[in-house]
């Protein structure tokens, strides 16, 4: 007999690599399009697809919209990591040369 605890331990350790291999997807598609178009609107769209799919998602679950605070440090936190990621891009292109536009 297969005790709740093994199956819950299974299920933590799956959603974990789920979790893991989702976010290095969503890593090197960043990466890769970062090389291909112009890291200001990389870093401008990455947010906004993750805004679209949270607010999908939420739609489709029937969850509450929340308050007007939440919104505005949600917003602020998706600027911050905009500005991150840019600031990381563009030492890295200094340092080591990537993350260059290629031309056709």
């Amino acid at each position: 007999m297969i005790s709740i605890g093994l199956v819950t331990e299974f299920f933590v350790v799956i959603f974990g690599l789920l979790a893991a291999a989702s976010w290095n997807a969503s890593d090197f598609n960043e990466d890769f399009a970062s090389k291909k178009f112009n890291i200001y609107g990389v870093a401008m769209i990455v947010p906004t697809v993750g805004l679209l799919f949270l607010g999908g998602s939420a739609l489709l679950l029937q969850k509450q919209i929340p308050q007007i605070e939440e919104i505005i440090w949600g917003a602020l936190a998706g600027i911050i990591i905009s500005a991150g990621l840019i600031a990381f891009c563009r030492i890295f292109r200094r340092v080591h040369g990537l993350w260059k536009p290629t031309k056709k």
